[in-house]
């Protein structure tokens, strides 16, 4: 009975992370260059309720390349998807980000932090989420009032204090052009959320104490 239930909580130790992470985005492997073409691969699938896709999309950085792929978040509701040549500017408070459309840390730093919140949210609030971003970055009005304004709190209270490392801003490379693409964020690493950490630190401790105790009886039953 005892290795019944010390195999069923490892088990479920095991796929706790799993579980965690199935709606974790496809991060970038490495650092992109200063100048990439970007391949757009998808949108997301998910129609935000006002006739656009919205969450995360995918893209590859190579002209007919299709991997690695990566998610890629629109900030930018005025112009079309399309594959083009982009700026690739690292997203930090301290740098230059001349050659992105907005020009402005904070808004991105919010647009970011909204971006984040696809990994957990559930479809049904994709909508309220990139309608937000959309109302800093592009001034659109989209989507259920109550739920944009939700997530504009949330970014509001919170973005000042969120971590932009490893975030970046894809621009069109024609900036200046009217018939450049759609503005985007990537990003390249993911930081797990602390309630994340604590949850695994404790059921690897929970697992080292009960193999433990086995051990132990083990050797009093030998003795």
């Amino acid at each position: 009975m005892k290795r019944f239930l010390l195999s069923a909580l490892s088990a479920a130790l095991l796929a706790q992370p799993l579980q965690l992470n199935a709606q974790q985005p496809c991060l970038y492997p490495g650092v992109p260059g200063a100048t990439e073409y970007l391949n757009f691969l998808s949108g997301s699938g998910v129609n935000g309720g006002y006739g656009v896709q919205v969450g995360p999309y995918k893209a590859a950085f190579g002209i007919g390349v299709t991997a690695p792929a990566f998610s890629i978040y629109c900030v930018d509701y005025t112009h079309y998807a399309k594959d083009q040549y982009v700026n690739v500017t690292g997203l930090g408070p301290v740098g230059t980000l001349s050659n992105t459309r907005l020009n402005n840390y904070g808004l991105y730093q919010q647009a970011a932090y909204l971006s984040s919140l696809f990994d957990t949210a559930p479809t049904t609030s994709w909508g309220g989420i990139h309608a937000a971003i959309w109302s800093l970055t592009s001034g659109q009005t989209l989507g259920n009032t109550t739920q944009r304004n939700y997530y504009l709190g949330l970014a509001a209270t919170n973005a000042s204090a969120f971590n932009t490392s490893g975030w970046y801003v894809l621009s069109p490379t024609s900036l200046s052009s009217t018939t450049g693409g759609q503005e985007f964020l990537m990003r390249t690493v993911s930081v797990p959320e602390p309630a994340t950490v604590l949850l695994l630190a404790t059921g690897l401790l929970l697992m080292a104490g009960v193999s433990r105790k086995r051990l132990i009886g083990l050797n009093e039953e030998d003795a």
